[in-house]
């Protein structure tokens, strides 16, 4: 997921730090951390931690699951910078869609002539364009 979100090599091995969280989290954290050098492995990665304790480092990738979050550093890996520029050009795409999609769902001449799976359809590539933006949105928070 991070490495194809951020267009990040197969063979940069990259630092993991997990947060438990919830009534067991020093307990997941210690069934965790006996299995940190297998995940390592499988996961390649150049560090595994996990705590109950861990902060989320600047700049970092933001998973979040049941009793977890996992931690994925970018800074040095990703040119911060230029990830920014990219997902704002592609937000910028996408919003635009989405408002030339917006005005023809809203335009009553369409909504009365158009084909009921036409109109759907629109609506659907509507819904996926506020989705791309949604997430965009949460990968530029990520790179703060």
């Amino acid at each position: 997921g991070v490495r194809a979100r951020y267009q990040i090599s197969p063979r940069n091995t990259l630092p993991v730090i997990v947060r438990t969280l919830g009534a067991s989290a020093a307990e997941l954290a210690s069934d965790l951390g006996r299995q940190a050098p297998l995940v390592a492995q499988l996961a390649m990665t150049a560090e595994f931690v996990v705590s109950c304790d861990a902060e989320k480092p600047a700049h970092s990738s933001v998973i979040v699951l049941p009793d977890l979050e996992v931690y994925v550093p970018l800074e040095g890996v990703v040119d911060i910078d230029k990830e920014r520029g990219r997902l704002a050009a592609a937000r910028e795409k996408s919003q635009a869609e989405l408002d030339k999609l917006s005005r023809k769902l809203a335009n009553e001449g369409f909504l009365a002539k158009a084909a009921p799976e036409v109109v759907a359809k629109t609506r659907e590539e509507a819904d996926g364009h506020a989705r791309t933006i949604e997430q965009i949105d949460q990968q530029l928070k990520e790179l703060c």
